[in-house]
């Protein structure tokens, strides 16, 4: 179903993404989720869907609060960050689904999702 035609419903029935340790494939958009639960920040956690040429790939679990474009500071990559600096501009951005009301977060790069922890991370990458 094409993310501009689907419900938060239908967003939320999309399976979540099991295991952290294995690579998903690159996406062109990521749409931004938001959770009942709370972090222990106290902002509220965000389930992120993964989406490719306006299909959804998969849903990234709801143990988020932040969103982190292109790493912490905009330096890429973690194991990229020292002595790299910051990434070149992806000119990201952002809008507003049409039957959800739902953001959707894109670039003129392909992106690709960091391993997860507190936090998400999105990059930009060149595309193949």
């Amino acid at each position: 179903m094409n993310i501009e035609n689907m419900t938060q419903k239908d967003f939320r029935a999309i399976p979540a993404h099991g295991d952290w340790r294995v690579i998903i494939e690159d996406f062109d958009s990521v749409v931004l989720l938001p959770e009942r639960t709370k972090h222990d920040s106290g902002f509220r956690c965000i389930s992120y869907v993964l989406c490719k040429k306006g299909e959804p790939i998969t849903r990234l679990g709801s143990c988020s609060d932040v969103l982190n474009i292109d790493g912490i500071g905009g330096y890429g990559p973690y194991d990229q960050r020292d002595g790299c600096g910051p990434v070149p501009a992806k000119g990201w951005c952002i809008d507003c689904l049409p039957e959800s009301g739902l953001f959707r977060l894109f670039c003129d790069w392909e992106l690709r999702a960091a391993e997860r922890v507190s936090d998400q991370s999105i990059y930009g990458i060149e595309k193949k």
